[in-house]
């Protein structure tokens, strides 16, 4: 194969990604550097910068400058990633009063390697209360987490309640979310660009981004 930058025994699902990327960067007239760069790269193909840098997380209905900023931020994450900081960072993209406690925190101590993830809530419930906001910041827990631990997703709703005139009590009400892992096997997903959790990659239109 002329003009590959392939080794002779490069598999044909390889060559075929090759020329499936060939054609895409024919119609584009910009160096290698600003393809490479997630400021200058064109939007349309910033969804495949994202899963070379592996980008953990990705969402079609993301502004072109939230898909940006999630590249460009995509090496320090991954610097980072499997500590403490690095939860407490994505989950404060979600919600800023999001918070952990881990097992040594907890009175008494939990299990050792385990943490739980609070998710305060007002009387009011809104946006928050919704099961796919909460699903977005598991599933973000999942890939920025220490592989060892495990954590348990808990609603905090604080509640008062006067006694008498001048005392008052605070009780706290805990909403465990248990998540059902479905086994979608409806498609070949191995044809298919997905995130390292095994979501597809898609377009701003929608579609599935496919490898060949």
């Amino acid at each position: 194969m002329p003009n590959s930058l392939l080794p002779p025994n490069a598999t044909p699902l390889e060559r075929a990604f090759e020329l499936s990327a060939a054609d895409r960067l024919e119609a584009i007239d910009l160096p290698l550097d600003r393809l490479k760069d997630p400021r200058t790269c064109p939007a349309e193909l910033l969804p495949f910068l994202a899963w070379e840098w592996n980008t953990s997380r990705w969402e079609a209905d993301w502004s072109e400058a939230e898909k940006r900023d999630v590249v460009a931020d995509a090496i320090r994450i991954a610097r980072i990633k499997g500590s403490r900081a690095c939860v407490e960072e994505v989950m404060a993209r979600h919600d800023a009063l999001a918070y952990l406690v881990e097992w040594w925190e907890e009175q008494p101590r939990g299990e050792p390697g385990t943490f739980t993830v609070f998710l305060p809530l007002d009387a009011a419930g809104g946006v928050r209360a919704t099961p796919d906001f909460a699903r977005a910041i598991i599933e973000d827990v999942i890939r920025h987490k220490p592989l060892s631990a495990h954590f348990i997703f808990a609603y905090r709703l604080p509640l008062a309640a006067r006694i008498g005139a001048v005392a008052a009590v605070r009780a706290t009400l805990f909403g465990r979310l248990d998540m059902a892992m479905l086994d979608d096997r409806s498609r070949d997903w191995d044809n298919f660009l997905t995130t390292e959790i095994g979501e597809p990659l898609e377009t701003e239109d929608g579609a599935l981004l496919e490898i060949a």
